[in-house]
C-alpha cells in the first residue's frame, strides 16, 4: 500500500470514528468540588502522604500528620471537624499504612512500645466527634 493510499485509509478511519462517537451520545464535563480536609495552619506541622490520604464511597478521609508536639497520628475528616484516630503517645511507637472502610473503621500498621512487633490494628470511629 503507497503513503498516499495509507493516509487516505487513516483519514477515512479518524472521520469515522470521530462520527461515531457523535452519534454514541452527548458529551458532558464533568464538575468537580475540591474540600480542604486539613493543612499546617493550626495543630499539624506536616501532612504526611507516605502512609495516606485514603477515602472511602462516603467521602470521610483519613490521614497521617505529624503534630505540632512532634507526636505522629491519624485522623480522619469529611470536611468538617477532624477526628483524631491514634497517635504515638499511647501504646503505639510507630504507625504506618492506613485503610479505611465505608463504615468509618480505620485499619492501620502500628508497632508497640513494648517492643512485640508490628500489628494490624482497627479503630472504629464517628466521624464528626472529638477534636
Amino acid at each position: 500500500m503507497s503513503i498516499t493510499a495509507t493516509r487516505q485509509l487513516l483519514g477515512t478511519m479518524t472521520v469515522s470514528l470521530s462520527i461515531s462517537l457523535l452519534a454514541t451520545g452527548e458529551v458532558k464535563a464533568t464538575s468537580f468540588k475540591f474540600t480542604k480536609i486539613a493543612d499546617t495552619s493550626g495543630p499539624f506541622k506536616d501532612l504526611k502522604d507516605v502512609f495516606g490520604p485514603v477515602l472511602n464511597n462516603t467521602g470521610t478521609v483519613a490521614f497521617s500528620a505529624i503534630l505540632d508536639d512532634g507526636r505522629t497520628g491519624i485522623f480522619t475528616s469529611s470536611g468538617g471537624t477532624i477526628t483524631p484516630v491514634v497517635d504515638t503517645s499511647g501504646q503505639f511507637s510507630l504507625i504506618g499504612d492506613i485503610a479505611i472502610n465505608d463504615s468509618n473503621t480505620v485499619a492501620f500498621v502500628a508497632a508497640t512500645r513494648d517492643g512485640h512487633g508490628e500489628h494490624l490494628t482497627f479503630a472504629n470511629i464517628g466521624v464528626g466527634e472529638g477534636r
